[in-house]
């Protein structure tokens, strides 16, 4: 069995490991940095210090991509290592666990961090692997903050 919280960007569903959610909060204002690229275009203040936006819009080339200061109306803060990040999403659905053969192998996406998908509320989720997506997008402004 395994736990995932269900999230929407735009008319996309992802489900992203309950174990990485550290707090679900609303919009959250940030700031761009010049050296930054799309996957992680700046940073928040959370918790008194400041961890890196991650766009999962430009991840996965679905939806608006986030313009400072501008989020969206919900945001994920997670952590995945060392590393926290905020995750601005358009809805959050209800945390789910399913069993393992309910996550079939990947047809939609056929990228390393889409390690499957599923069904919730009748729509087609692409299952994500953080910890991927930081690999391979990880700029200096997410290695150097935690």
């Amino acid at each position: 069995m395994r736990s995932f919280v269900p999230i929407t960007i735009d008319s996309t569903w992802i489900a992203v490991d309950m174990a990485a959610v550290r707090e679900i909060g609303g919009p959250v204002t940030w700031i761009a940095l010049p050296t930054a690229n799309a996957t992680f275009p700046g940073v928040a203040a959370w918790r008194g210090r400041a961890i890196a936006i991650a766009d999962l819009a430009a991840v996965l080339g679905a939806g608006e991509r986030l313009v400072p200061p501008s989020s969206r109306g919900r945001t994920l803060y997670l952590q995945q290592g060392a590393s926290t990040l905020a995750v601005p999403v358009d809805t959050v659905r209800e945390p789910l666990t399913v069993a393992d053969g309910d996550v079939r192998p990947p047809r939609a996406r056929t990228e390393a961090f889409c390690i499957g998908e599923m069904d919730v509320e009748g729509h087609t989720t692409l299952v994500v692997d953080l910890g991927v997506i930081l690999d391979g997008h990880r700029p200096a402004v997410a290695s150097g903050l935690h």
